[in-house]
């Protein structure tokens, strides 16, 4: 932990370089509810799990307020929510905290097929909230992380989380994802594992990250080269494993049937990673409540709707984060600031600056 102390420090040269906004990284061994730590600045933890291995994660807000956790989607890291944490009205409602599952991002990278059995995702998640004192929080879960939900249910049970936000997710590995996943990304994830060619690996990886969003050349070309980094570290062992290992979908059926815990179903209207938005949800009403279902669709945005239409995506987020854990008297109270103009990098964003400004 020692070694990770001097983050912040380079994080706050980053800062000064780039974004000319106060400092937003703080050391890992506090918490957000110590004194000198504001709910605008990011705490980031390497969390021990269950057997020992490292999870990353952040946590922005104050921890009095509802609790909401982020998981980003295949080959994705916690940057993926840099939207999220740069909103104020977010940041001043909710205690927010997004991680990086086992094999993505600043995670571990362990390529064994056990290092990746269900019930460890689910003591991630439980490690995670543990160290950021969370009980109950709404899972928000992007893409393949909706997969995560399976894991939670089946080895802690339907009372771990007081509501589901699916965004654009796929809640289990298996069948699901031939009833959802659009085929041409299913033509271009096998190219993402490849290991014996450079070249195939680049060209699968540029056209999965543009899939990503509505107008991939709106996207700030920084951002799309931080998410195409943070794939490109991952072991093709490790790509590989994480979007085929075993998980009990059948359970999980079964547990949901009885549960009553409510879902935003939410999707980008031009989203080219999936079939639809509509097949996720008419996949998931067969063991899923209808009545506990809220499906909507954002218009202009694509797979990331959460990266191109943020404030009606956090709109949502906000509205059900806050109606699930009890606090739907809140909802009209929030300001109309929008996302704050000060934004809030990622550490895993400023690292990757950092690493850049070294090799040049």
């Amino acid at each position: 932990m020692k070694s990770f102390a001097i983050l912040p420090f380079i994080a706050s040269a980053a800062l000064a370089a780039v974004a000319n906004v106060p400092t937003s990284i703080v050391d890992a061994d506090k918490d957000v509810s110590d004194a000198g730590v504001s709910k605008d600045q990011i705490v980031a933890k390497f969390v021990e799990s269950s057997d020992g291995s490292k999870i990353y994660a952040e946590a922005v807000g104050d921890p009095s307020n509802p609790p909401l956790v982020f998981v980003p989607g295949y080959t994705i890291s916690t940057m993926a929510f840099d939207k999220q944490f740069e909103n104020e009205t977010m940041r001043e409602q909710l205690y927010m905290v997004r991680f990086d599952p086992r094999g993505h991002g600043q995670s571990v990278m362990n390529a064994s097929e056990d290092a990746h059995k269900s019930e460890l995702y689910a003591d991630d998640f439980k490690a995670v909230l543990s160290a950021f004192n969370m009980e109950k929080p709404v899972f928000a879960a992007w893409s393949l992380g909706g997969a995560m939900l399976t894991d939670i249910i089946v080895n802690i049970g339907t009372d771990a989380i007081s509501g589901y936000i699916s965004i654009a997710a796929i809640p289990y590995i298996g069948d699901v994802l031939s009833e959802v996943v659009s085929e041409s990304t299913m033509e271009i994830v096998p190219g993402m594992q490849v290991s014996n060619s450079t070249d195939d690996w680049k060209k699968n990886a540029i056209s999965f990250e543009d899939s990503l969003f509505y107008d991939p050349k709106a996207v700030p070309f920084d951002f799309k080269a931080a998410l195409i980094g943070a794939a490109a570290q991952e072991p093709s062992d490790v790509t590989k494993i994480v979007i085929g290992r075993e998980q009990d979908s059948d359970k999980f059926k079964e547990l949901i049937k009885d549960a009553s815990i409510p879902m935003l179903a939410i999707n980008g209207k031009q989203d080219s990673q999936r079939i639809s938005g509509e097949a996720i949800v008419d996949s998931m009403k067969k063991y899923w409540s209808e009545d506990l279902i809220t499906f909507t669709e954002v218009d202009k945005a694509g797979h990331a709707f959460f990266y191109d239409q943020p404030e009606e995506a956090n709109e949502q987020f906000r509205a059900f984060t806050l109606k699930s854990t009890g606090h739907e008297d809140q909802i009209a109270a929030a300001n109309n600031n929008g996302a704050s103009s000060a934004a809030l990098p990622s550490l895993f964003a400023l690292s990757t600056l950092l690493l850049s400004a070294f090799i040049l």
